[in-house]
């Protein structure tokens, strides 16, 4: 087994890059971490879903797995269950990727156990559209009114169909968030 030392790791239910890490995440000091390398495909399906690796290798807690191109940590449960997912910084993937061009592939048998949904905005975004959707659900006529002409240049009355529509268009990022979130909260610095 080929093993990693002193490497920061971000474990969460939703990846996140390491540009977004922030001070409330639960940031570790991995002193010894597994690196397993697999073949492309092998990879992509381990990181796509959540899994149960078959645990010949005897892996405890953590590993990283990596096709030599990209890398991630991964979180395991006792059953060998993955659970979370972490990036690295910029110089812990530089060299776990530099250091796994010089090992073997190993043949990691793992299962399928469901898809791992893949969140594509960034945490900001996620804010801003959590935010939105809340304080759409409770907006004034008025207010309701001006986004909607600021947003789609259409002036109407019919409240109901410019908040559902407005819903909508948050949810699916049809629109831009960010300018709705400013309008609302000008002083804003997020």
């Amino acid at each position: 087994m080929n093993y990693i030392y002193n490497i920061y790791l971000n474990f969460n239910k939703v990846y996140y890059d390491y540009y977004e890490w922030n001070d409330k995440d639960n940031i570790k000091l991995i002193k010894k971490i597994p690196i397993i390398k697999t073949n492309t495909k092998d990879f992509k399906k381990i990181i796509s879903n959540y899994i149960r690796i078959n645990n010949k290798l005897n892996i405890k807690n953590y590993f990283i797995i990596t096709d030599s191109k990209n890398a991630y940590a991964i979180k395991i449960d006792k059953e060998g269950y993955t659970k979370e997912i972490s990036s690295f910084n910029f110089d812990d993937e530089y060299n776990i990727l530099k250091f796994s061009k010089t090992i073997k592939d190993t043949n990691m048998e793992y299962s399928i156990i469901s898809s791992r949904n893949y969140i594509l905005d960034t945490r900001k975004e996620q804010y801003i559209k959590k935010y939105l959707l809340k304080k759409i659900k409770n907006i004034s006529i008025d207010t309701l009114k001006y986004i909607y002409y600021d947003i789609y240049n259409i002036q109407s009355n019919d409240y109901k169909y410019m908040k559902n529509r407005l819903i909508t268009d948050i949810k699916n990022n049809s629109i831009n968030n960010t300018h709705i979130f400013n309008t609302l909260n000008p002083i804003s610095t997020n």
